[in-house]
């Protein structure tokens, strides 16, 4: 992020966002939703995993297609033809992503985690360099489209070297139809939260252009760094476990608040040194061309801390096995970041930071913790006692700042 913000422009970064923002809608479909069924299922045949994924397959060459067919499309929405080649060099992605979460549902089940993170590792730091070369070379936002190919294909040849796992033949009739299901409402979760997300790049870049989309694509995510480098992989480890507490609730119970606690505290910390040092931080990681970075990533910062408690309802209903409940719960959470973007994007970048902070805290969080304890297992309250402490300390801050300028 450092090196690459100093080699490349802000329109850069916004024209691959344009793309990424509507061809990762299609790309949803790539998966059907079907890893965590597998690392949520407590037992599965070699008949239903070799079935599955040959049905993965299918459907990520079936996305594919899709995103080369829809190539002009996106130049259209936006007005600009550079999009359309952007997309067609983006679409192999797709298919080559569905495999690698296929192969990596079946190391997580096993809890081969040493080995998930080199392979991660390697793929990140490969595709990185490669990255950096394109951009020294002056290929601009090229290396930006090539960069997350060439890690899953380097992800997906890793993988197939280590897991002595082979696909065998599809097998009819095997009970892959009740994972399907389960796969159906954790996508319909993942393009409810995908759309949530998106939608304000997709305004952003209609509204604004590239550059403005360049600035709010980076600020975003920064902001989002603490999500995806710790609870995301976390997220891989809580899921296979709290799925075989889920038999006993009251070890169930401790573990879920223990974690979320821990998480909740480590936010806070983090959302309070985003807030009252973003200038410093924004220099350090972008340098001195990014200076509208600062206000956005100051604005999105409060809600830094609520981020493990979203993420705490996916490891409940996932463990739990409650898939339209899940669903339910991101439809609401969906709708709710859909008013804050379009609230905030008659009036800027800025303010669309600002209105997305506002409506989590005043309508997400209380909707969090109202599906938690609407669940089988009633874990709003434990939640509650899990979050309260570090909330308030940020918002105690947050006032102390708000009032003193």
């Amino acid at each position: 992020m450092v090196l690459l913000a100093r080699l490349l422009t802000p329109a850069d970064f916004g024209l691959v966002a344009m793309v990424s923002a509507l061809t990762g809608i299609i790309g949803l479909f790539a998966n059907l939703g079907l890893p965590p069924v597998i690392m949520q299922r407590e037992q599965i045949t070699l008949a239903q995993f070799s079935t599955l994924f040959w049905i993965n397959l299918g459907f990520g060459l079936l996305v594919t297609l899709t995103v080369v067919l829809s190539a002009p499309l996106i130049a259209w929405v936006y007005g600009d033809p550079r999009l359309s080649e952007i997309a067609l060099l983006s679409a192999p992605l797709f298919l080559i992503g569905g495999l690698v979460d296929h192969y990596r549902a079946l190391l997580l089940r096993q809890m081969q985690l040493g080995v998930l993170m080199m392979i991660d590792i390697v793929g990140l730091a490969l595709s990185v360099l490669l990255a950096l070369v394109m951009a020294w070379w002056g290929l601009a936002y090229w290396s930006l489209v090539v960069m997350p190919i060439a890690q899953a294909a380097v992800q997906l040849v890793g993988l197939v070297v280590v897991s002595d796992w082979r696909p065998g033949p599809p097998v009819r009739g095997c009970g892959v139809r009740p994972m399907l299901r389960f796969g159906r409402d954790l996508l319909g979760v993942t393009l409810f939260g995908y759309l949530s997300r998106q939608i304000d790049r997709i305004g952003v870049g209609v509204l604004y252009g590239p550059v403005a989309l360049g600035y709010y694509g980076r600020a975003y995510q920064l902001y989002m760094l603490p999500t995806s480098q710790i609870t995301g992989p976390l997220h891989d480890v809580i899921v296979p476990i709290l799925s075989r507490l889920s038999v006993d609730q009251a070890r169930y119970q401790v573990t879920f608040s223990r974690i979320l606690a821990v998480l909740t505290w480590c936010s806070a910390g983090m959302a309070l040194a985003v807030m009252l040092f973003t200038p410093q931080i924004v220099s350090i990681v972008f340098g001195p061309r990014w200076d509208p970075v600062v206000t956005v990533l100051r604005n999105l910062s409060p809600t830094l801390v609520l981020q493990p408690l979203i993420a705490s309802a996916g490891w409940l209903f996932i463990s739990h096995g409650e898939g339209e409940r899940f669903r339910h719960w991101a439809l609401g959470s969906a709708v709710i970041q859909g008013l804050a973007i379009v609230a905030g994007l008659p009036l800027g970048i800025a303010a669309v930071a600002s209105s997305i902070s506002l409506f989590t805290w005043c309508l997400t969080l209380p909707w969090t913790l109202h599906c938690l304890r609407r669940t089988n297992a009633d874990l709003g309250w434990s939640a509650l006692r899990a979050v309260g402490a570090p909330l308030l300390v940020v918002v105690v801050v947050l006032v102390i700042a708000l009032g003193t300028g």
